[in-house]
């Protein structure tokens, strides 16, 4: 293997005075699988001891970053294979096939069998169709793993990590129910039934049902209730498959729940909800309250009663014994989706399109709590088994959330289509998720801390402030600082929103401002985490901050969605907090800003591929730089003031004449938009980093790219400190290179990596 230009072997090698481990010449071993001369020498490397995920990425990355991709990956498969005859090499085969997964390498339809893979890091791995019989697998991370009829037969499995595992279906998949150790499911016009531990088909029954959207098994166990698009409830026999009831042309389709006494059934239609005696095929009541279309319908278990929800955003509790009305919950803004009791049915748990989860208490009709998917509806919701943490699906993501506080813990995003269902099976701690992208994926609850643990930071954003050695990362609803040396946390606090957006210290690192989803800046002091001030005035969330070098006055912009013609900048005083000035002229999202060294020029790009230059003083325009044809994304302005780089969603960077309103120079290359930009102390030499996966190294009087660092994940944001230490947001994680820079001959080292799993 050869070793590519771009990346230091050092920065991934694993140190070691120990001696290489002698090559064992077995005539067993396939002509095929041995090593030339150069092979061999890789395979000692590999063979030293297990590496690190960090050092597995940077491996990885100078793999991808050589022009001889493939007959790497080639001779790092031909490592995994020799694993098979040679034991005493199997440390060199993990890391190969580790190394080979973050390359991007797929093993569907490989033969791996009897390979020697203990504790192998193959998370997210395609191995569909992958012959693994026999292998040596203890330990593997095969979380979000694919593996559609992938064979593992008399493979060692113990300690093995699932995330998940995959059901491919022929239709999209409309409803699912769970029944002790199987998935009932809905696709096209036939029921499915799978094994919940292998996957396995074990029956399939085709039924003359437009859409089934509903199914729920009734109380024996051994009937099915299918509700469908069609208007019609229907209700079949497991054991023989035959329909044994029918309810036709029914007034009411868009909401059904099946009630506690297991015989009736709430349907909703239009502003109507009408309770069904199945046996006796007759309509027993109707429940009039609601002005808008009912949407959903959630039966208590305990008592005759049922919650209800419409299309403006109302929740009714009614007694059906009685027929009437006892609660109104109120404060959604948009249609119900989705509802669900807690098993005390005191509280209750509400999703809608007004994309917030509410708790209510029921006793007093109080919201309790709410929490915000900042960009998507809430379709579904369901509780964990312990009522601590409750499940939702947004379109094609799946977010798990702490109950008591409000934070969002885990993200599952995975599907590629709209998840139209999810469930729990309670007693085995497994979330099912279907979807229209025809797969049914099953998460195990009971991962390792990794996976489910509210105390992995997974960054949003970040600022660095050299001169106190101060680090600041926003999360999903915390504030860390780290010491920017030693990487130690020093604190953390809490923010009053779910999203930290924004970040930006003040000059001397003592106060930290921070823009949230709460459409809010707020001012913290470093040392005790306290709140000075907070400044109102935006309409959307708060995307981007730049405080001015002599740190009396900071800009913000935002996202606002409001229709308003204009979307200004406000300019606040940060010892005061009042506004000085509106800066007005975009007309969409401001995405990016930043206040040149003289402290009197702002630059603003927008959604519209705008960059604007503003006199901050005076609140007015002195000039536009047009030229870029997608959203500016990231800007950088240079110490003369004359000058100012831009990176775009059109997947270039620019160089502009800020005085004049001209564009001096384009630099093309990347794949991808553009977030994040850097420039060296010298000027001459630009950072850019992409959605490509690269962090590229430009030469700015020529345009030229002088290096390239290759990622498994996309680049966010970049920081440079001292044209030496280069900090990089990556998926949520925070590294650190060092950037040996010698005579235009530049070698990235890879130090350190925030979190060595990707939540």
């Amino acid at each position: 293997m050869t070793s590519p230009k771009t990346v230091s072997r050092s920065s991934f090698l694993p140190r070691t005075t120990e001696l290489p481990v002698q090559l064992i010449q077995q005539p067993a071993l396939k002509k095929k699988y041995e090593l030339s001369d150069v092979e061999k020498s890789s395979l000692e490397a590999l063979n030293k001891r297990l590496m690190n995920l960090a050092n597995l990425q940077s491996y990885a990355g100078a793999c991808q970053a050589s022009e001889s991709l493939k007959e790497e990956q080639e001779t790092l498969f031909k490592i995994v294979k020799r694993s098979k005859y040679l034991e005493n090499e199997s440390i060199a085969a993990v890391n190969a096939i580790s190394i080979l997964n973050q390359t991007g390498y797929s093993f569907s339809r490989k033969n791996l069998r009897k390979v020697r893979i203990l504790g192998a890091y193959l998370e997210g791995a395609t191995l569909a169709w992958a012959d693994l019989r026999w292998a040596d697998l203890t330990g593997v991370n095969l979380n979000r793993a694919i593996m559609s009829y992938a064979l593992f037969n008399h493979a060692q499995m113990k300690g093995v990590k699932f995330g998940h595992f995959l059901i491919n279906c022929d239709d999209p998949i409309g409803a699912i129910c769970l029944l002790r150790d199987k998935i009932i499911g809905s696709a096209g016009k036939k029921i499915y039934f799978w094994n919940i531990e292998t996957g396995q088909e074990l029956q399939k029954l085709q039924v003359d049902i437009i859409k089934v959207q509903f199914l729920t098994l009734l109380p024996d166990g051994k009937k099915l209730v299918l509700g469908s698009q069609g208007k019609s409830v229907h209700i079949l026999d497991l054991e023989t498959g035959q329909e044994v009831l029918k309810l036709d042309d029914l007034s009411y389709g868009t909401a059904i729940a099946l009630l506690s006494d297991g015989k009736s059934l709430a349907l909703g239609s239009q502003e109507t909800i009408c309770i069904w005696d199945m046996d006796r095929r007759i309509e027993l009541k109707k429940l009039h309250e609601h002005e808008s279309e009912v949407t959903v319908l959630a039966a208590f278990r305990k008592e005759q009663k049922l919650a209800s929800g419409d299309w403006k955003g109302r929740i009714l509790i009614w007694n059906l014994q009685a027929g009437t009305q006892l609660n109104k919950l109120e404060g959604h803004i948009a249609s119900i989706t989705t509802l669900a009791l807690f098993s005390d049915e005191k509280r209750l748990a509400s999703g809608s399109a007004d994309k917030s989860i509410r708790i209510w208490d029921l006793s007093t009709s109080q919201e309790l709590r709410k929490f915000t998917r900042y960009n998507q509806s809430i379709d579904k919701i369901i509780l964990f088994p312990d009522e601590k943490k409750i499940v939702s699906t947004s379109y094609s993501t799946i977010c798990i959330w702490h109950v008591e506080t409000g934070k969002e813990l885990k993200r599952l995003e995975i599907h590629t289509d709209r998840i139209t269902a999810i469930d729990i099976f309670m007693d085995r701690k497994k979330l099912v998720s279907v979807s229209e992208d025809k797969t049914i994926r099953i998460w195990d609850l009971d991962l390792e801390s990794n996976s489910f643990d509210e105390s992995k930071i997974k960054v949003r954003v970040f600022s660095l402030q050299t001169e106190a050695n101060l680090l600041a990362l926003g999360s999903y609803g915390n504030i860390y600082f780290l010491n920017s040396e030693t990487r130690r946390e020093l604190k953390k606090f809490e923010a009053p929103t779910d999203f930290v957006q924004s970040l930006a210290f003040c000059p001397k690192g003592e106060k930290l401002a921070s823009g949230l989803s709460d459409q809010t800046v707020r001012l913290w002091k470093v040392e005790t985490g306290e709140e000075l001030m907070r400044l109102d005035g935006h309409k959307d969330i708060v995307q981007t901050l730049a405080l001015s070098p002599d740190g009396k006055y900071l800009a913000s912009g935002s996202w606002d969605s409001s229709g308003d013609d204009d979307n200004p900048i406000h300019i606040w005083d940060i010892k005061t907090g009042q506004e000085l000035k509106k800066l007005e002229g975009h007309t969409n999202w401001v995405w990016i800003l930043i206040i040149f060294s003289d402290g009197k020029k702002l630059a603003s790009g927008d959604w519209d591929g705008v960059i604007r230059i503003w006199d901050v003083e005076a609140g007015r325009e002195l000039k536009k730089l047009v030229g870029h044809t997608k959203t500016i994304h990231s800007l950088v302005a240079f110490s003369d003031g004359k000058r100012l780089a831009s990176g775009s969603a059109d997947k270039t960077v620019r160089i502009w004449n800020c005085k004049e309103g001209y564009e001096i120079k384009k630099l093309e290359g990347h794949g991808d938009m553009i977030p994040t930009l850097a420039l060296f102390s010298d000027e001459k030499k630009l950072i850019s980093g992409s959605y490509d996966k690269t962090i590229c190294i430009w030469n700015v009087e020529n345009g030229q790219k002088m290096a390239t660092l290759h990622h498994p994940f996309l680049v966010e944001q970049i920081a440079f400190y001292n044209d030496q230490l280069l900090y990089a947001l990556i998926s949520g994680n925070l590294w650190l290179w060092n950037i040996h820079y010698e005579e235009n001959d530049i070698n990235p080292e890879l130090l350190w990596v925030s979190h060595p799993t990707f939540s």
